[in-house]
């Protein structure tokens, strides 16, 4: 299955649902939660914003589809994604993601996956995007620790206003 990303917001958002989709599946929730993050993101202002949409939802339909026919029925609360799949997606990322908004894509992929604990298969795919887009992987890390030290923090706060 070939994706066309037809502009560098549905490129950048492709990079976040690699992430969120890590464990080889999609749920309807993290569909959800890359919606509503996209609505505070310039890239997605108007009809960029609209087509990215409209590409989530092929790109979902089609997913689904190419995954029936390599395994047969799965659930309907998930899209599956192939390995075949994923690195079609990052070719096409890499293909049409401008550099400038690469590592701000990384950043925005690593706080979807934050936002119910980075897993290690969530940084290994970052990793190897970040390899794929020519992005340092010091990036990654660094993105990372500073999200660990944030949610430390939180904890934190958390746990004294508990006391």
């Amino acid at each position: 299955m070939t994706v066309t990303m037809r502009s560098p917001a549905e490129a950048f958002l492709t990079v976040g649902l690699l992430v969120l989709a890590a464990d080889g599946r999609l749920s309807r929730e993290e569909c959800a939660a890359v919606f509503n993050s996209m609505m505070a993101l310039a890239i997605f202002e108007g009809e960029a914003g609209f087509a990215a949409r409209r590409f989530l939802a092929t790109m979902m339909q089609q997913s689904h589809s190419s995954m029936v026919e390599e395994t047969g029925p799965i659930a309907d609360d998930a899209f599956m994604f192939s390995e075949a799949l994923v690195e079609d997606l990052i070719a096409g990322v890499r293909r049409s993601l401008p550099r400038p908004l690469r590592e701000p894509a990384l950043v925005w992929a690593l706080q979807l996956a934050a936002a119910d604990g980075c897993d290690a298969r969530e940084q290994a795919l970052l990793l190897r995007i970040a390899r794929a887009l020519n992005v340092e992987e010091a990036v990654v890390h660094a993105q990372l620790q500073r999200l660990q030290a944030d949610v430390h923090d939180s904890e934190s706060i958390q746990e004294a206003t508990h006391a």
